[in-house]
């Protein structure tokens, strides 16, 4: 039994032909097909039913099981071995708040070290504003955090969007104003309100130290002529929905936060609630080949983890290919426009459903330079 050809038997088993599946292995059909004729015969067993479809007989399913198992230790075993004897010879350290994005960021950890097992990844939890300041200062490859329009300005900063995020009006179900708020943030019933509705009930406010996300609350208000009647301010979600609920206020909390049974009632707010999230780096930062993968994975699972209430932004799809000209070119004044395949991830489409369509400005002043 080879190595590669459980690979081979595994991708066939995730595919509904074989044309599909020697496409995904970058080989030719016929050769698919030998391994698994070779594989059957040896072992006495069809793997396959032949049809319209691709299909696992219940012996193919307990091959795949197993196989699925041994290609697993073998890659754990690699990246043991190269971990305990020192090979990792490269770190990319990463800023982010300990408490937002978790599930993208488990996604992304182990895939990103079996496809870069030399990498080590270093983190750091923290505000957004405290991630630009160790961006600037060299101490991180990139930080994860809110757009702020404060930093837009800044020549040696660079912002690389990666998600658009609904936020929804949370308000108590024991609040008059309640009245008519959608159980869930994801119903379709969900009706619109102005800030100005709320301009009497206390409102539970953006922790300060996360930058953006106070400055675009304030922003709201300004544009509903009202000034907050604030009761407290954190930065942890549940938190906001608790204080919310016990105390007959209101506060800000992303669309796929909004869950039934929490005690409190959604509204959409009539002023623009979206908030951008993404990558601070320096301008002068070349992003490399481990850092791009990072990047891009951390994006796609963004996309997965998140699927109904955000969109991920184009710049995102692009990461990377000024410094792919310059490597295809040797410089950037004698490169080319086509861009390298030789990342280990490729981001596909970039299409992903949204329940906030038209809502999403791409002129929004959250938007800072991508260039």
């Amino acid at each position: 039994m080879e190595m590669k050809e459980l690979e081979y038997i595994v991708a066939a088993s995730e595919h509904t032909s074989l044309t599909e599946a020697a496409q995904s292995l970058a080989i030719s059909q016929s050769t698919l097909s030998r391994v698994i004729h070779r594989v059957c015969t040896s072992m006495g067993v069809e793997l396959f039913r032949r049809g319209s479809k691709l299909e696992l007989t219940p012996a193919g399913r307990r091959y795949v099981e197993i196989a699925r198992s041994i290609l697993a230790v073998r890659q754990q075993t690699y990246l043991m071995i190269r971990t305990r004897c020192g090979a990792r010879t490269r770190t990319i350290s990463i800023g982010m708040s300990p408490h937002i994005d978790a599930d993208a960021l488990y996604a992304t950890y182990v895939p990103y070290l079996q496809v870069h097992p030399d990498v080590h990844i270093g983190f750091r939890e923290l505000y957004s504003i405290e991630g630009v300041r160790l961006v600037l200062s060299g101490e991180l490859n990139l930080s994860i955090g809110i757009a702020d329009p404060g930093y837009a300005a800044m020549p040696e900063l660079r912002f690389i969007p990666i998600q658009e995020v609904e936020y929804i009006i949370a308000i108590s179900e024991n609040n008059i104003l309640a009245e008519n708020g959608a159980a869930t943030g994801t119903d379709p019933r969900i009706s619109t309100r102005s800030l100005a509705d709320f301009r009497d009930v206390p409102f539970i406010a953006p922790e300060q130290r996360g930058i953006g996300s106070r400055s675009h609350a304030l922003r709201l208000f300004h544009e509903a002529g009202v000034e907050p009647l604030s009761l407290a301010s954190t930065g942890y979600v549940r938190f906001a929905q608790l204080m919310a609920q016990n105390y007959n206020a209101f506060t800000f909390i992303p669309i796929d936060s909004a869950s039934p049974g929490l005690g409190l009632r959604y509204f959409r707010s009539r002023e623009q609630n979206v908030i951008c999230k993404g990558f601070y780096l320096r301008a002068s930062c070349e992003i490399s080949p481990y850092l791009r993968d990072f990047m891009r994975m951390y994006a796609e699972n963004m996309k997965k983890c998140y699927p109904l209430s955000t969109r991920l932004h184009p710049s995102v799809f692009r990461i990377g290919e000024e410094e792919n000209r310059e490597e295809a070119g040797g410089s950037s004044a004698g490169g080319t426009d086509a861009p390298q395949r030789d990342s280990a991830v490729h981001i596909e489409g970039g299409k992903v459903r949204c329940l906030i369509p038209g809502r999403l400005n791409t002129s929004s002043p959250l938007r800072m330079n991508t260039a």
